[in-house]
């Protein structure tokens, strides 16, 4: 493949709410989206390398979570006060308990870019997604820009990350 320049185009963020398990639209990323894949290791000392002092034997691979980060500026205030409580099907405004697992009560995530260059997508589904840290938005006379991060998870039975799927 030869070398050239690349770009997906804008980016139109959609999400599972809770409302009849369909996407609904988010809103479109000022600037695209950061993407960062971040794999877990740890080291397998050996005695012949000179033990847990020594350069491990082996590197053992514990998998991977994907981070999301992204900043809004045209996006639905009314999908966004759904995702906001940070658990599927949360009450904007209503803190879940304590000590919930968030793999059960995560999102659905897409990220839909439209390269109007080929006509094509490369789109990014992420089925198992929630917000992480803060989400953070002015409030003033300025337009309203709206930061999030998200965290995506591996499905355990099935081993998926992410797919293609976009409908």
């Amino acid at each position: 493949m030869a070398m050239e320049y690349l770009f997906d185009g804008p980016c139109l963020i959609k999400v599972d709410t809770g409302t009849s398990n369909a996407l609904e639209d988010l809103g479109y990323t000022a600037d695209g989206v950061r993407l960062e894949e971040r794999k877990f290791h740890g080291n397998v000392p050996t005695d012949l390398n000179g033990g847990p002092e020594g350069p491990p034997g082996d590197v053992q691979y514990f998998g991977e979570l994907h981070i999301v980060q992204f900043t809004l500026t045209k996006f639905d205030d009314a999908i966004l006060s759904k995702v906001a409580p940070g658990v599927y099907g949360g009450t904007y405004g209503t803190l879940p308990n304590s000590g919930t697992f968030m793999s059960s009560n995560a999102f659905r995530l897409l990220l839909y870019p439209d390269d109007y260059a080929s006509g094509s997508n490369n789109p990014r589904n992420y089925p198992i997604a929630f917000p992480r840290g803060s989400i953070s938005f002015n409030k003033g006379t300025k337009f309203r820009g709206v930061q999030m991060s998200w965290e995506c998870h591996q499905n355990s039975s099935t081993g998926v990350i992410f797919n293609t799927t976009d409908t």
